[in-house]
């Protein structure tokens, strides 16, 4: 059964009846072994003292595959299955983050002068691709090389119920500190100065120290 023809999907954690296609995402990298989409939709979140913009972005590695050719000279290729993982991410908008957040991004890529020329999907990818978006689930399966974009599209039908428990994948934990995706976000949109901090402070907090 192709994407086209599928009623239901799984993904992660989350199934249901299918409501979206690859249409509904921008490819924004495709090189050996990863593939990447942003969505074409700009989702708004408001509330009292957080109101952003943002869009999720599918990221999927070949992991084992690209350290398969890298050490041992075999093309992945030849293998029929292989361990692809897909990862969704929640990205605020370029007009959302901070000016800080955004500084040290094109600083570590060394595009201080250059970014305003590139495409604003692009930049919003990168903002993921350096390690600022905030991880909302993800999957990891063995599947065929050629298959990839059908599991690129569960993730995409995953979207909206993602995004309509948004408050419960952003309350997950991240690390051993009790750092949330709530906690990351407020720094990335320069409400606080340290995420690691705050979420160090609240936990010991807790435990009375």
């Amino acid at each position: 059964m192709t994407s086209k023809t599928k009623e239901k999907f799984e993904f992660g954690s989350v199934s249901g009846t299918c409501d979206a296609s690859l249409e509904d995402f921008i490819l924004v990298e495709d090189a050996d072994y990863h593939k990447s989409y942003i969505s074409k939709k700009v989702y708004q979140h408001r509330e009292p003292g957080l109101n952003f913009d943002y869009r999720y972005v599918l990221h999927g590695s070949f992991w084992e595959g690209y350290l398969i050719k890298e050490i041992f000279g075999i093309d992945p290729y030849d293998f029929e299955d292989q361990p692809l993982s897909i990862d969704i991410y929640m990205v605020p908008t370029l007009d959302s983050l901070s000016d800080e957040t955004i500084s040290d991004i094109m600083s570590a890529y060394g595009w201080e002068g250059e970014w305003k020329n590139f495409e604003t999907d692009f930049i919003e990818y990168i903002i993921v691709e350096a390690g600022y978006g905030m991880r909302m689930d993800g999957s990891e399966d063995l599947i065929r090389y050629e298959d990839m974009d059908e599991e690129f599209f569960n993730a995409a039908n995953a979207i909206t119920a993602i995004d309509g428990l948004f408050g419960f994948y952003m309350d997950q934990v991240v690390n051993g500190i009790g750092t949330t995706n709530w906690d990351l976000l407020e720094e990335r949109l320069g409400i606080i100065d340290n995420a690691f901090s705050v979420s160090l402070e609240r936990t010991a907090e807790k435990m009375g120290l």
